[in-house]
Formats: C-alpha cells, structure tokens, sequence
C-alpha cells in the first residue's frame, strides 16, 4: 500500500497503528507536497517525515516538488479562506499525483495522512479519494484513527518522538491569512539578504532540527524546549545619500513607527541613531555572525535592554544627510531550543 503522507506530526502515529492493522503487508511512504511554501519549510518537513519512516522501518519516496503547477491549480482560488474550494483543490491534486505514483509502482491500494489530521474535513478528503478511485482505477483505503482518543494520543507521540511540529498548514495563502488574523506579516515568506538567522525562523528551525538528527546518530540525550520571546523582523529597509544607495546594516530590534525620514551626522535627538565614528567594515559581512551576536553588539554600542532606537552601521559615516527608510515589527514569539543533556 502507498501511503501519501503530509507531514510527521500526522504520519508517525498513523503509520504505527496502519502497520498493527495491515500486518506483514508492505507499506511504502511517499511525501508529495508541493503546496508548502518556502522551499525551506518544506524541506524541514520532509526531513522529519523520512525520520517517522525510518524509525518504523517504512520505505520512503519524496515526491517532485512541483510548486509551480500548484500554483497554476489554485490560480483565482488565492482568496478563499482556509478548508474552502482551494483545499479540494490541493486535496486533489496530491491525491492524483499519489495514485499515479501507486500504479508505477504497480500498488493497487493508497491511503492519506490528511486523514490523520485534526483540522482536515474528513468528508472532503472521502469525496477527493473517491475522485481519485474512480479516475485512477487505485483502491482508496480509509482508516479514520482519530477516534478513541487517537488525536490525543497523536500529539502525545509526536511530542514523545521530538517531531517538529509546524504552525501553519503549508501554502502560502493560508498562512498569509492566519498571520493577518494574527495582525503580524507573514515572515515566514521573508529571507534575509544578509544570511541572519532570526530566532524562530525557519532557518533556525532546521538548525535545531539538524541538531536533534545528529545527536540520535550519536545516541546522545537531549531536550528540546519552548521558551516565550520577544522577537522581530526587518522586513525593508534602505540607507541612501544623495539618491545613491549605501551597504548599510540595520541592527536587530531597530525599529521605528515613522518608516521614512532624514538625519545627518550627530542629529542624536530624532529616532535615528549611530555611531559617528567610523565602525568596524567586518560588520558588513554578516555570514561570520549570529542574530545572538548582533544582539551582544548593539549592546557593546551602549545600547541598554529594551532600547529599540535604530542602529545602523555604515562603512563610513559622514557629516551628510541621509534618507532613511524602515519597516520593521517586534512582536512575542515562542522559540525552540535544543540542548545536550550529558549523563542522564
């Protein structure tokens, strides 16, 4: 049987009760999930859905990474609100894409993790199996593991198993919607130009998660927890003097409400403040420092705790004017963290 699988925090507990059902049978796992946006969370959870394999001795097939055609299916659907038409959508099309994966494989049965899934609508996922019976001629099996307390059981396992758990369905649409409701931006869809690594970030995340595979392998004990922050995001920024634009570095937690303005050198009474002097060009080059660096910093500089006046190092700072232009939230977050745990 062909198992098409969405995520590991839906996988790892229905994978483990399919295999007490179908026995000896062979089970044959296969990530097809194209509507993940970025590139990078869609890695991650590819990643943790090929461990859930693994560790249930299960063979796994990632599928192509079709993001483009997604797109196309979904086109004039953008709009439509969370388990609407555009879900169908995206129900069936990772559906389809699994059952001619079945038949090349020459599987005459499939089945879903979406059915696994707390918040999918178990009625539709009937009607896009169903579609997907009769156009491909592959036998849909369903298995509704929710009941009897299998949800709870589910997070409990996942939470057992360190899996990561994802805070957004997966497409690019959903998540700029849950986030407005939210009233935050979708950073998720933000990459740093300069390589930061902002905690809970998505690059982060895989960080922690790289960390957590390579201490299984060298069956070393660890712990990952949760802790609330105080996070932030640029999300644009721009120095320019005289209409030519400067490298310019904007320090963590600068932040301002009034996104453009113009300032000259020692003009300390306005938002805008920086170093007179000239600072260290190495700051430029951010792949040599962590957001944690940044922060230690902007602290060196005389900035105290909970000081969110704009910092900004330039390459030279002169008596000049310069055009400032910001756009940038702070906002309470919760990070992961991962730690060794030495002799316990």
């Amino acid at each position: 049987m062909l198992v098409h699988i969405c995520c590991s925090v839906d996988s790892s507990y229905f994978l483990k009760k399919l295999q007490e059902k179908l026995g000896s049978e062979k089970i044959i796992g296969y990530f097809y999930d194209p509507n993940i946006h970025p590139y990078s969370e869609y890695y991650l959870r590819m990643l943790d859905a090929k461990r859930s394999c693994e560790k249930l001795a299960i063979e796994f097939i990632e599928g192509e990474y079709d993001y483009e055609n997604w797109i196309l299916s979904v086109k004039g659907l953008e709009a439509e609100p969370e388990d609407s038409i555009r879900c169908k959508v995206c129900f069936d099309s990772r559906l389809e894409a699994s059952a001619k994966k079945a038949k090349a494989l020459g599987e005459t049965k499939m089945t879903t993790t979406l059915l696994m899934s707390p918040k999918k609508d178990f009625k539709k996922l009937e009607k896009s199996a169903e579609h997907v019976q009769s156009q491909f001629g592959v036998e849909f099996a369903f298995f509704d593991f929710r009941k009897n307390g299998g949800t709870q059981a589910q997070f409990l396992l996942a939470k057992e198993e360190h899996a990561y758990r994802q805070n957004y369905c997966g497409c690019l649409y959903g998540l700029s919607a849950q986030r407005e409701k939210q009233n935050r931006s979708a950073n998720e869809l933000y990459s740093d130009s300069n390589a930061l690594c902002y905690p809970n970030s998505i690059q982060e995340r895989m960080e922690v998660f790289a960390t957590r595979d390579r201490l299984e392998q060298e069956q070393k004990k660890y712990k990952i927890s949760k802790r609330n922050i105080l996070n932030y995001r640029l999300l644009w920024g721009r120095v320019s003097q005289e209409k030519k634009v400067l490298d310019a570095l904007f320090l963590p937690y600068s932040y301002s409400k009034q996104k453009k303005f113009s300032v000259s050198e020692g003009d300390n009474e306005k938002a805008f403040l920086f170093s007179a002097k000239e600072i260290g060009i190495e700051f430029l080059d951010l792949k040599h420092y962590s957001f944690e660096k940044l922060v230690a910093l902007r602290e060196k500089l005389g900035f105290k705790s909970f000081d969110v006046s704009v910092v900004i190092i330039l390459e030279r700072v002169n008596s000049k004017k310069y055009k400032i232009e910001l756009t940038s939230e702070i906002f309470t977050d919760t990070q992961q963290i991962i730690e060794e745990r030495d002799g316990e």
